[in-house]
């Protein structure tokens, strides 16, 4: 039978988010995040199986892309297509000769297909038969953030800083990021307490700004924090404002929002101080304009790789 991590198989639809939650999240008339809900961002299908080949099928809403691994050997990256999408996996001959030493704890027999970001994922089927039973347990970290940590700026979500973290730190990180609308709703801070994680990292500031006052913002985060500190779990903070506090000092003319950086990157190390939390500014993962992308906002394909391997630096004694 095969796993699902970061999600469930709500109606054959692939979900990230527990349908009950979803009509609940926005800030006044900004609702897009119900949208943003429905994408299969960062879900993880895990099977294990005693043949060399794989067949599965959805149908998508948008264009995207998904990757393949056999256990954490890599097999190829995929095009999705809007409509019905089939895909048949087989394994490489020379895998199935060499018969490999499983790495990263994963069976040398688990097919992982990994789906990216941006689109929505239905109808999904998967030829389990022939599936073996598998027990694999790995430290899990719960990701909320805005499109930062969903992914955007990256050339696929393999190439993501979540996905890096993952890989190197050797966790499950389940992404619950939602793109232009982590907007700290007190519902979700409920539904991410109750999923079974071992701590939480929260990319915190970039959404809200254009939203609401730093006494609004303050207000939210505050709320939030106080329901994720009841489960003594760890908890960790990035300052995404950080970086264009700092670093981008030399466009506070053209940024609409450089005060309000100022402003929210304060509120954020209060907060952080207050409730003992450990805060990462941007501005120590990203030291370079090259670190972000032309739209001059998102991290680039360099930028995302610098934050996968730095925050790594950070979290490895913590986890």
């Amino acid at each position: 039978m095969f796993k699902i991590i970061n999600g469930s198989l709500i109606n054959n639809r692939l979900a990230r988010f527990d349908d009950s939650l979803i009509p609940k999240l926005g800030y006044e008339n900004h609702i897009g995040g119900q949208e943003k809900a429905l994408c299969a961002t960062g879900i993880e299908i895990r099977i294990v199986l005693n043949k060399p080949e794989l067949n599965f099928k959805f149908h998508s809403n948008a264009p995207g892309k998904l990757v393949l691994y056999i256990g954490s050997y890599s097999i190829e990256e995929k095009n999705v297509n809007v409509g019905l999408n089939e895909f048949k996996i087989c394994l490489h001959d020379r895998y199935v000769s060499y018969n490999p030493k499983p790495s990263s704890d994963y069976p040398n027999n688990m097919f992982r297909i990994i789906f990216g970001k941006g689109y929505q994922v239905t109808d999904f089927e998967i030829d389990d038969r022939d599936s073996i039973d598998f027990s694999l347990d790995k430290p899990k970290m719960v990701a909320y953030g805005s499109s930062f940590t969903e992914g955007v700026g990256a050339f696929s979500y393999e190439y993501s800083y979540i996905n890096i973290l993952k890989n190197i730190l050797n966790i499950d990180i389940l992404n619950k990021a939602l793109s232009g609308n982590c907007l700290c709703e007190l519902e979700m801070a409920e539904y991410l307490k109750g999923i079974d994680t071992d701590c939480y990292l929260l990319e915190l500031g970039m959404n809200m700004r254009g939203m609401m006052d730093e006494k609004e913002f303050s207000k939210r985060v505050s709320a939030f924090l106080n329901v994720l500190v009841s489960t003594n779990k760890k908890i960790f903070i990035i300052s995404s404002v950080d970086f264009f506090k700092e670093k981008y000092q030399i466009y506070k003319e053209q940024d609409p929002y450089y005060e309000r950086n100022i402003l929210y990157s304060n509120v954020l190390h209060d907060i952080a101080k207050k409730y003992n939390i450990p805060l990462i500014p941007l501005s120590d993962l990203l030291d370079s304009y090259s670190d972000i992308s032309s739209d001059m906002l998102h991290p680039s394909a360099y930028g995302h790789l610098k934050l996968g391997l730095n925050l790594a630096k950070i979290l490895k004694d913590f986890i």
